[in-house]
């Protein structure tokens, strides 16, 4: 015994039909290479900047670090040695604005870092 089943579409052109889908289609596939771009060009920008803000925090490293030697050497030079009072809180000052702008950098540094991720939903 054989089925034989014939389906009609009264009207419409399925030719056609089957080209919008197939020009549909091809606009999906080009919008999807197009958002693949952009997330490249975006996973190429976070690299870069991850990269800078190392350098970065190296220099602020540097930087800490010439003002702890400094401080040191400035010690060591005046042990036994009063200073005048002007003159100390001169100094006492430009340390303190030099440990300030280091502050300042460390949470500049802080507020660009990435925020974690969040955790998936289970």
């Amino acid at each position: 015994m054989d089925f034989h089943l014939y389906v009609h579409f009264d009207g419409i052109d399925i030719g056609a039909r089957v080209d919008a889908i197939d020009g549909k289609i091809a606009g999906l596939v080009t919008q999807g290479t197009k958002i693949m771009a952009t997330l490249d060009d975006i996973q190429a920008s976070e690299a870069h900047e991850g990269t800078a803000l190392g350098q970065l925090a190296d220099v602020v490293t540097a930087q800490q670090k010439t003002i702890t030697d400094l401080q040191a050497q400035l010690a060591a030079a005046l042990a036994g040695t009063t200073l005048p009072p002007a003159v100390q809180a001169q100094v006492d000052a430009a340390f303190a604005a030099a440990d300030a702008n280091t502050q300042k950098v460390d949470s500049i540094l802080a507020s660009l870092a990435p925020a974690p991720a969040p955790a998936p939903a289970p």
